[in-house]
């Protein structure tokens, strides 16, 4: 399908976990984040040489850095999940898209990531939510991917690099 140029309302992009494995996930909307940041810098290394007098570089390794925002509810299982990840160290397989993955075309990453919470505002006037930093993990299963959906929600995976 060709892509059409349109405005992507934020609002409609997704965050996903797997309840199921890698080879057959179980991709299961999570409802209460609000916010989600996704940042793929790369780290870079000086390439320089003398024949030139401006400084080189080249790409070495990128971060899948991510933050999100959730509402905290403790009879909601997505919530809890990531509450106990943040706890145990433990990693949770993640599908972060800019739409739905019944949309064909949109993008996204794919990882398991770890969890670190990092705050909760509790001032009086405010419901709570609670903050989270997600960093790749390592996984037997396979590298962080860039996704892009195919038709019937297939994703065409690529391994950045």
């Amino acid at each position: 399908m060709a892509a059409t140029s349109a405005v992507k309302p934020a609002v409609k992009a997704v965050i996903y976990r797997n309840t199921g494995t890698y080879g057959s996930p179980t991709w299961t909307a999570m409802t209460l984040v609000r916010d989600v940041n996704i940042s793929r810098p790369w780290d870079f290394a000086a390439a320089d040489v003398r024949a030139s007098r401006v400084k080189l570089y080249a790409p070495t390794q990128m971060d899948f850095a991510v933050t999100m925002t959730m509402r905290c509810d403790d009879a909601d299982t997505a919530y809890l999940a990531v509450d106990a990840a943040a706890i145990s160290g433990a990693a949770i397989e993640f599908l972060i898209l800019d739409g739905p993955i019944a949309t064909e075309g949109v993008h996204g990453v794919r990882a398991s990531f770890h969890i670190s919470d990092t705050g909760q505002d509790q001032a009086i006037g405010n419901v709570l939510y609670k903050n989270f930093e997600l960093k790749a993990a390592f996984s037997t299963d396979a590298v962080p991917k860039s996704v892009i959906t195919g038709a019937a929600s297939a994703l065409v995976e690529t391994t950045p690099g």
